[in-house]
């Protein structure tokens, strides 16, 4: 969400973020950033490619060499919320060694294993698994952006305080 047109980080991941002197996390590291085209013809950003997505922490259509747009961010936030909630890598039960295989698994439409024991714990943590599932839309149109993303975050963080289940530790 920049002001002046779209920016794709292109490695959104946990170990990007840090926090800073003042206590805001911050999202570091756009050495891989892309700064989206703007066409003014047609009214919108240009999709970009760039080259076949290394790594098992992407979105399918990186792994596809489609084109690409902001929506892979999402995706891979969808994978950093996976992450919090269960404290495992998405796609820990597949060997480590078989990359390819992971890919190919994204690419067939298959997500992470949500072990269904993590749904109905508490409030924040539920609505936490279907913003994961909204960022994990195969259809990168389908995905939720990352203002709604947001958005949903302040909602459920603004309920909980209402239900008075925030600890006040974010």
């Amino acid at each position: 969400g920049y002001k002046d047109g779209v920016i794709v980080h292109d490695d959104v991941q946990l170990a990007q973020y840090l926090f800073a002197p003042d206590g805001r996390l911050i999202l570091n590291d756009f050495n891989r950033a892309e700064f989206m085209l703007f066409d003014e013809q047609k009214g919108k950003y240009c999709k970009y490619t760039n080259g076949k997505g290394a790594g098992d922490y992407r979105a399918p259509e990186e792994f596809r060499d489609d084109w690409l747009d902001e929506k892979i961010d999402v995706w891979s936030y969808g994978n950093n919320i996976y992450v919090l909630i269960t404290g495992l890598w998405p796609l820990y039960e597949m060997d480590d060694k078989k990359t390819k295989e992971k890919q190919k698994y994204l690419i067939n439409g298959n997500l992470a294993f949500l072990d269904p024991r993590y749904k109905g714990q508490n409030y924040i943590q539920d609505q936490m698994i279907e913003i994961m599932y909204e960022c994990w839309k195969y259809k990168p149109e389908e995905r939720m952006d990352i203002f709604t993303v947001v958005k949903r975050l302040r909602e459920t963080l603004k309920e909980a305080k209402k239900l008075g289940i925030y600890d006040g530790r974010f």
